[in-house]
C-alpha cells in the first residue's frame, strides 16, 4: 500500500481507531481531535476508499454530537467535521470535473477542423464534402454538450 496523495490509508486508520477508541472510553473531547486528525489526512488521501473514511467520519461525529459531556464550543467543532466530512465526499474527483471540459474542446476543434474544408483539405480527402459537414455538425454539438455540462458542475 504505497502513499495516495499526501497521506495513506495507514494514518487515516490510525486516527479512526483512536477516535473508537475514545469514544468506548467516553473521552469525548480526545475523540474529536482523533478525528479532526482523521479528517485532515482523508482531505488529503485521494485512494478508492476515501468515500469510506469521510463516512466514518460523519458517523462518529454524529456519535459525539450526542455525548453530553462535550461543552457548548466543543460540540460546534464536531458539527463543523460533520459538515466538512459531507461537503468533502459529495465533491467529485478532479478527472470527473475535467472530463466535460476535454470532451467539449476537443469537440470544437474537431468539429471546426471537418466544417472547415480550406482547413482540412487533402486530410481527409476520401470524405465526401457532405460526410465531411456532417461529421463537423456532430462534433460541434458534441462539444458544445461538453462545456454545457462542464459549466453545469
Amino acid at each position: 500500500m504505497g502513499k495516495e496523495g499526501k497521506y495513506n490509508r495507514e494514518s487515516i486508520e490510525r486516527s479512526l481507531n483512536l477516535a473508537d477508541k475514545y469514544i468506548e472510553e467516553g473521552k469525548a473531547l480526545r475523540a474529536s481531535r482523533a478525528l479532526t486528525v482523521a479528517l485532515n489526512h482523508a482531505r488529503g488521501y485521494e485512494g478508492p476508499d476515501r468515500n469510506a473514511y469521510l463516512e466514518r467520519i460523519e458517523q462518529h461525529a454524529l456519535t459525539l454530537e450526542e455525548d453530553r459531556t462535550l461543552e457548548d464550543h466543543e460540540y460546534e467543532h464536531v458539527q463543523g467535521i460533520e459538515e466538512h466530512a459531507v461537503n468533502l465526499r459529495e465533491r467529485p474527483s478532479k478527472i470527473e470535473g475535467l472530463l466535460p471540459a476535454v470532451v467539449g474542446g476537443v469537440g470544437l476543434i474537431i468539429g471546426l477542423f471537418f466544417l472547415s474544408p480550406n482547413i482540412s483539405g487533402n486530410v481527409v480527402g476520401s470524405l465526401t464534402q457532405n460526410t465531411s459537414n456532417w461529421v463537423g455538425v456532430v462534433a460541434l454539438v458534441v462539444g458544445i454538450l461538453g462545456f454545457f455540462v462542464w459549466r453545469r458542475k
